[in-house]
Parts: C-alpha cells; structure tokens; sequence
C-alpha cells in the first residue's frame, strides 16, 4: 500500500519541482532587473519586502533585489533627472 502512494506521488512531485525552479529563475530574473524609475525601485523593494516577511525559506534572490534596490537608487542620486 505504501508503494502505491508513493508511486502516485511521484508526479506531482515532478511538477511542484518544475513550478519552484521556474519561481526562481522568474525571480532572479526580477531581482537583477534595474529599476529606472523611484516608483519600480519602491515595487521591487515592497515585492521583496512582503516575500522576506512570509514564511517562505529566504531564496538567494532577496539578497540581490536588495542590492539592485541599492544600487539603483545611488544611480538615481548621481543622474538626478
């Protein structure tokens, strides 16, 4: 019987790995993308915000939104529009 659940598991196992691959790539991807606007530098420091305080494990990627976070508004400090 134990044999039989697992083996029907094993699927969904395949696919929630899938999912959660494809959520990091799409969030590192996020996380290295450079805000040119106060507004975007706000959206993606409340994203990562809202995603550091979930119950989530803390993912690589919050580390590097904040530094993009970071460097973006220094950018925007030297190049005042």
């Amino acid at each position: 019987m134990l044999e039989l659940v697992a083996a029907d598991i094993t699927p969904l196992s395949k696919l929630w790995n899938s999912a959660h691959r494809a959520e990091l790539k799409a969030a590192m991807r996020m996380a290295r993308t450079k805000p040119k606007t106060l507004a975007g530098v706000a959206a993606l420091a409340e994203y990562t915000r809202r995603d550091y305080s979930s119950d989530k494990e803390n993912e690589d990627w919050i580390v590097i939104a904040l530094k993009t976070v970071a460097v973006a508004l220094a950018q925007m400090n030297r190049d005042p529009a």
